[in-house]
């Protein structure tokens, strides 16, 4: 994706792809993608309609969320219903929840979607589009850093079979290894006391369908063909591979003239989606600041890139946990999640939703302020108090736009 991307938006550059052969088994396991993968195909160049018939892949709107708390609810990735005066829809229906019956909130969802990858049949058709926009390959085995003596940037790759490298930016895309980006100094940012999932059991591989269900299991979730668990609370052993999961983030993903994109600088659950989500993003903001066609980033441009990147990691995280800290179970997998510790940020995004239904605003957040909302109130958080603004409005048009039926 990071070559296709680079190749066809700047041209002048001349990209060389190293295939080591190894692959990293969680970022092959989903093919569950974001609108954003949409977002990517437009400014590369790529038509979706043709990608999902060449690869036999398919169309997802959201996520149908089960057993975490209630009955349930559809995360959709699309806005949800229709202002009126400038007011937020979730306004009004949570004014027309307060004086009556009202049709279920995520049956308001919009119809934007991500897709379902057939993720081998996908790799193929981007490496052939690679070709196409002159991406050059090498295939060679695990690549050893030769480092600047103070270790602030790469000289050259050297691979085991004695052939070297040498470029003026890396991006290293190589997963959670992180081969290149781990060779130079680097602060890992521990998750796990927030996400207290660290195994994952790959059960099968994971064909594209519109059928996307997260469903809570006593001691985890399953997603797909891929089940999160806990170690502290599970001490059988599955069936399938089990893989130990550390979620976290690099504190600057960017050093030197090499960057870490995609889960080499981020490791985050699949729940959701989240996976090619940060690919397609960080490829994005790679562009973006993009540094000269002497590809030499000044320390300024690095730093304004790792902070944004920072920011936005932080920011999926927060929307990773939330389900956890608002989920309803007795099991001590389920309790531990909702006692964990919770970010500043996402601690104001709580409190004020609490009150009138409000959400700060972010930056870098990676999520449609409708997708929080939605799951905030698929999670059974609904506020104190109506807004001022939703008060305004008739009470007869919020219910025709709610299914409202009566008054209480």
């Amino acid at each position: 994706m990071a070559a296709v991307a680079i190749a066809r938006r700047i041209p002048s550059v001349r990209v060389v792809r190293l295939d080591t052969g190894e692959i990293d088994e969680v970022d092959d396991a989903i093919g569950t993608t974001r609108p954003s993968i949409r977002t990517f195909h437009a400014e590369v160049g790529i038509d979706d309609a043709e990608i999902v018939a060449r690869t036999g892949s398919g169309y997802c709107a959201g996520t149908q969320v089960s057993g975490w708390t209630g009955a349930g609810y559809f995360r959709g990735h699309g806005g949800y219903g229709n202002a009126v005066g400038g007011v937020p829809f979730h306004l009004l229906w949570i004014r027309a929840q307060r004086c009556g019956d009202v049709a279920p909130f995520d049956s308001f969802a919009g119809s934007e979607s991500g897709l379902q990858l057939n993720l081998p049949k996908y790799s193929q058709a981007l490496r052939a589009l690679g070709r196409v926009a002159g991406v050059e390959e090498i295939h060679g085995a695990f690549p050893v850093v030769e480092a600047s003596a103070e270790e602030s940037e790469i000289r050259t790759l050297r691979l085991s079979d004695g052939r070297e490298l040498s470029a003026e930016l890396y991006v290293d895309a190589t997963g959670r290894a992180a081969t290149i980006r781990r060779q130079l100094p680097y602060r890992w940012i521990d998750w796990r006391g927030a996400l207290p999932v660290d195994r994952l059991l790959i059960r099968e591989q994971t064909v594209p369908s519109s059928d996307d269900r997260l469903i809570a299991l006593p001691a985890g979730w399953r997603y797909h063909g891929v089940s999160g668990v806990a170690s502290a609370h599970r001490s059988d052993t599955p069936d399938g591979s089990t893989i130990a999961f550390e979620q976290g983030r690099l504190e600057n993903a960017w050093h030197g003239n090499c960057v870490a994109i995609g889960s080499a600088a981020l490791t985050l659950e699949p729940t959701a989606a989240t996976n090619l989500h940060a690919v397609c993003r960080h490829i994005e903001r790679l562009i973006a600041c993009w540094p000269g066609r002497e590809c030499h980033a000044t320390p300024a441009e690095i730093a304004y890139f790792n902070r944004r990147t920072a920011l936005e990691s932080d920011c999926l995280r927060d929307f990773v946990q939330l389900p956890y800290l608002l989920n309803d179970r007795t099991e001590s997998f389920w309790r531990a999640a909702a006692a964990g510790p919770v970010s500043p940020e996402l601690q104001r995004t709580l409190a004020l939703f609490r009150e009138r239904g409000r959400l700060p605003t972010r930056d870098e957040d990676g999520f449609a302020r409708d997708e929080w909302i939605a799951t905030l109130i698929g999670q059974g958080v609904l506020p104190r108090r109506t807004d001022a603004l939703a008060d305004e409005i008739p009470l007869d048009v919020i219910r025709r736009l709610t299914g409202a039926n009566h008054e209480s």
